[in-house]
């Protein structure tokens, strides 16, 4: 009963021991703390050693069998003296009950741990324990390097290479017994986690530099991202959103190589540790790239333009002929086989106007809908009634014109909604992580 009571304490107290949390008495996320604590833990003096050594000799009740009998066993069968070599070994086997009890039940509990440290399996030969303990202490030599660099990238304001050893050490760490294996890994996952912190620092602040407010004041509260009347202005909405434009340039410089965009919503690549990045949220780049593949089809993706489809699907018999201009394209309908016109955004007379006309014109006011602007096309569906379908990409809009009823269908790919405008009123400029 005492030597399971014993054992237990000890394990008890084993697996209680952690490395002490580097956050710091204001919580910073610096790294000093941790490089200090790993330069320790490295030397040839390693505290780590020490407790080992302390926890084996507590936890070895049991000597292990005098080497030199087992050379001398050995040297008696060589010699072909069988008498004196079972009498030999049985001395080298026999312990007394008691001593096998204890081995049994305290001993054998701690053989791991005995094994790492003093280098030698629980039949007194050598385990490769020191060269393991050794080993463990270059890992953590490699690892205090690598994190002394990664200190220093990010006090330049840089981003840090990838801290291969906290993986290396990680996976080592795993399958060491207590108290080795919680410690180790605390080191690691500290390390990692102020690394993340820090990255994701240099990376808001370098979005700031190089973003700074020009999303936010073209874009927040102007239309078509919001229902307002001040407008985006289309030199302002192809510097942000264009191929190599404001959003793309930060994007592709700083986030990609570390962003997951395989998967949806885009996300950060696990870093050492399977952690995460707290870098600027992701959510924005990948909105911007959905509205660059819908607005920007021109000149690999460097100009403004965008197209769709419109139809008349139903027009009331009181029009005799239905005129729409949509930036210089024209349909004229007059009852007739459905004759679809595709229109590209900007049209010919450079993004400046879009109308309909519905003849014979009763008044001037409400026989024609005339829109003007950078955003003339979109005003244009505003002014209609939507009415839903199943099918997407494809929305009716209904116009009256002097109580006569007129029904467009607008088709512009799965990808975008020119109605409900959904995918630029979603849109947000990007912001540091929460």
């Amino acid at each position: 009963m005492y030597l399971t009571e014993y054992a237990r304490r000890w394990q008890d107290f084993l697996d209680s021991i952690h490395s002490i949390n580097s956050a710091g008495e204001e919580g910073s996320s610096g790294l000093a703390y941790d490089l200090q604590v790993l330069r320790t833990l490295a030397s040839p003096d390693s505290p780590l050693m020490r407790l080992g050594k302390a926890v084996v000799e507590q936890t070895t009740l049991v000597p292990p069998p005098d080497p030199q009998a087992r050379q001398k066993q050995l040297a008696q069968r060589a010699s072909g003296n069988a008498g004196k070599v079972v009498q030999t070994a049985k001395l080298f086997q026999d312990i007394h009950p008691e001593e096998r009890l204890e081995k049994t039940l305290v001993d054998d509990r701690f053989a791991a741990l005995r094994e790492v440290i003093a280098g030698r399996t629980d039949g007194g030969q050598s385990g490769g324990g020191t060269m393991q303990i050794a080993s463990l202490l270059t890992m953590l030599n490699e690892y205090y390097t690598q994190l002394t660099i990664a200190d220093s990238a990010l006090a330049a304001g840089t981003l840090p290479a990838r801290i291969t050893a906290a993986d290396k050490l990680q996976l080592e760490a795993a399958k060491l017994p207590a108290p080795l294996k919680n410690i180790l890994l605390d080191l690691t996952k500290q390390g990692t986690r102020k690394i993340n912190a820090g990255t994701g620092d240099v990376l808001n602040t370098q979005m700031e530099a190089m973003m700074g407010d020009d999303c936010r004041d073209a874009i927040d509260g102007r239309y078509p991202f919001a229902d307002s009347p001040q407008e985006v202005s289309a030199e302002d909405f192809n510097r942000i959103f264009a191929s190599g434009g404001v959003l793309d340039a930060f994007w592709s410089k700083q986030l990609a190589p570390l962003a997951d965009t395989a998967s949806d919503p885009w996300r950060y690549k696990p870093t050492e540790g399977n952690m995460t990045l707290q870098g600027p949220d992701l959510t924005p780049f990948q909105q911007a790239k959905q509205i660059r593949s819908v607005f920007f089809n021109s000149e690999g993706g460097k100009k403004f333009s965008w197209s769709m489809q419109i139809s008349v699907v139903d027009m009331d018999p009181a029009i005799t002929e239905l005129v729409i201009d949509i930036d210089g394209q024209v349909l004229r309908y007059a009852h007739g086989p459905d004759r679809p016109l595709k229109v590209t955004w900007p049209g010919p007379r450079n993004g400046s106007m879009a109308e309909i006309t519905a003849s014979p014109r009763i008044r001037q006011d409400t026989s024609t809908l005339l829109t003007g602007g950078p955003w003339a096309l979109f005003h244009l569906l505003d002014a209609g009634m939507v009415q839903e379908t199943a099918v997407r990409g494809r929305q009716l809009v209904e116009y009256d014109f002097d109580g006569r009823r007129v029904v467009l269908e607008i088709t512009a790919g799965r990808d975008f909604n020119p109605v409900s405008r959904e995918l630029l009123q979603n849109f947000s400029c990007p912001a540091r992580a929460l």
